[in-house]
């Protein structure tokens, strides 16, 4: 973990350097729902279907990443609430908590506006995740946006070239990205 430290925290610096790509949040907006029905979100030119809603946490993948237990891109939602200013202070600082206990924090900020964004990294045997996150005020809350990659077995000796290659694109579309309306997200349904 400390070779994997010393690669990320070269990372860091670039994410303080990220813009807002306004241009390409217009492509990052929610999209209603798929042909069939299935509530999609477009995030970075992918579009994610919905594939689990359980207690407030929303995931989606893109196609072809059905298996919850073996994906590679993911996009969750998780909503709190009901969170004031200083509730989601503290959900925040719990994440932060989170990854610095189980795996890494790369780096964490709180720009003006009651958001917190952080990098974190999580392990377990045979797979590393990588997970963007940003925590804002949403609707009558909070919600979290975590966009996450995995990367298993020997790929992950690629997840530091991967971070340094994609951070400063895919935090700046984080920042710029509107997540759908709370109305939207609670009328997903829920997963058994």
């Amino acid at each position: 973990m400390k070779n994997l430290a010393i690669s990320l925290a070269l990372t860091s610096a670039l994410l303080t350097l990220a813009a807002p790509q306004s241009a390409q949040a217009q492509r990052a907006a929610a999209a209603p729902k798929s042909a069939n029905g299935q509530q999609t979100l477009n995030f970075d030119g992918k579009r994610y279907l919905h594939r689990y809603s359980k207690n407030g946490q929303h995931e989606f993948t893109p196609a072809g990443q059905e298996d919850l237990q073996r994906w590679q891109e993911m996009l969750t939602l998780v909503m709190r609430p009901g969170a004031d200013a200083e509730n989601t202070r503290q959900w925040a600082e719990a994440m932060a908590a989170g990854y610095k206990e189980k795996g890494l924090l790369v780096q964490a900020d709180q720009p003006p506006g009651g958001e917190y964004r952080m990098l974190g990294v999580l392990g377990a045997p045979g797979m590393t995740e990588v997970n963007f996150v940003r925590v804002m005020p949403h609707g009558s809350g909070a919600m979290t946006v975590l966009v996450q990659r995995r990367f298993y077995g020997e790929e992950s000796r690629q997840m530091a070239d991967w971070v340094r290659d994609n951070s400063p694109r895919l935090s700046g579309l984080l920042v710029d990205w509107q997540p759908p309306a709370e109305s939207q997200i609670k009328a997903l349904p829920e997963s058994p």
